[in-house]
C-alpha cells in the first residue's frame, strides 16, 4: 500500500493537516515579532530543550497521538511527562504511562523515570544538558515492554538570532530482550522560528537507528501557541521518509508550569 493512498483517510480524519501545513510554511516566511521569555517545553519537537525547569516548579507536559504504520493505526494519549524541579539545572522526570489502541489490541504502557541535568559551558552560547530516563516493565501484555530498558542522551540548543533558533541531541539506548541487550542510536537537528510573541513554529529531521538495523527517518514539523507565559499549545505532524519509518503521525498536546 502506498504512502499516497494511506495519507488520504488520515486527511479526512484530520481535514486541519493541509491547514497545518500551510500555515507552518508561511510562517516561516512572514514578518515576525521576538517571542517573550517563558515557558520552555520538551514538545512537541524530538529534540529535548538544554534548560531544566526551575527548582520548586512543576511542569507538566501531555497530549495525544495518531499514527500509522503500514496501514495500522495507533492512538495514544496522555502522553504526560510530569517534570519537578529539584534543584537548580536538576529536574525529575515521571513519564506517566500511556494508554495506547493498535486497533487490534490495546493496553497501558509503561512507567518511564528519568533526570534532566544541565551541563554548563560544554559549549560556548549553547544551553545543553543530559537526559537520562528507566523505562519500567510495567505496562500490559503485547504494548509496554517485558524488559527494562534505558535512554541516555545529550541536548542542545542556540539562539541563531533574534528569530531563529537550532537545535540537536544525540541519544543511546539499551533494552532488555529475552536473548539479551539491543543498542539502538539516534539523533536529531531542529529549526525553530519565532513567529509573533505568542507563536512559534518548527521543523527536524530526525532518526534512529534500533540494534544497528534499518533506519528510521522522519521529516517532523509543528507549531507552539502561548495561551499565556506558563500555557502552551502545540501540534505536530511526522511524515515517515524510510520503509522502516511511520508513514505518517499527527499529534496535539498542552503543556503547563506551576
Amino acid at each position: 500500500m502506498s504512502k499516497t493512498h494511506l495519507l488520504r483517510p488520515l486527511t479526512k480524519i484530520f481535514g486541519v493537516v493541509p491547514i497545518i501545513l500551510g500555515f507552518l510554511s508561511l510562517s516561516f516566511v512572514v514578518p515576525t515579532v521576538t517571542a517573550q521569555d517563558t515557558i520552555i517545553t520538551d514538545r512537541p519537537d524530538f529534540t529535548e530543550s538544554g534548560v531544566s525547569v526551575p527548582k520548586g516548579k512543576v511542569q507538566v507536559e501531555g497530549g495525544f497521538s495518531l499514527v500509522d504504520f503500514g496501514g495500522i493505526n495507533v492512538f495514544s494519549l496522555p502522553e504526560t511527562l510530569v517534570r519537578i524541579g529539584m534543584k537548580d539545572g536538576l529536574e525529575l522526570r515521571i513519564g506517566i504511562p500511556d494508554y495506547e489502541d493498535w486497533e487490534f489490541k490495546s493496553g497501558i504502557g509503561n512507567l518511564k523515570i528519568g533526570a534532566k541535568l544541565e551541563i554548563d559551558d560544554l559549549l560556548d552560547g549553547w544551553e545543553t544538558a543530559a537526559i537520562a530516563t528507566i523505562e519500567f516493565p510495567t505496562g500490559d501484555d503485547d504494548i509496554g515492554s517485558d524488559h527494562l530498558s534505558v535512554d541516555v542522551l545529550l541536548a542542545g540548543g542556540t539562539e541563531l538570532n533574534d528569530i531563529y533558533s537550532f537545535g540537536s541531541q544525540v541519544s543511546v539506548s539499551l533494552s532488555g530482550t529475552d536473548d539479551g541487550v539491543d543498542l539502538g542510536i539516534g539523533g536529531t537537528a531542529v529549526v525553530s522560528r519565532s513567529v509573533a510573541e505568542s507563536l512559534s513554529s518548527f521543523l527536524e529531521l530526525a532518526v534512529s537507528i534500533p540494534d544497528f538495523g534499518e533506519m528510521e527517518l522522519i521529516l517532523h514539523g509543528g507549531m507552539a501557541y502561548l495561551v499565556q507565559k506558563n500555557m502552551q499549545l502545540d501540534v505536530h505532524l511526522g511524515l515517515g521518509l524510510t520503509e522502516e519509518s511511520p508513514d505518517i503521525l499527527f499529534g496535539a498536546g498542552f503543556s503547563v508550569i506551576l
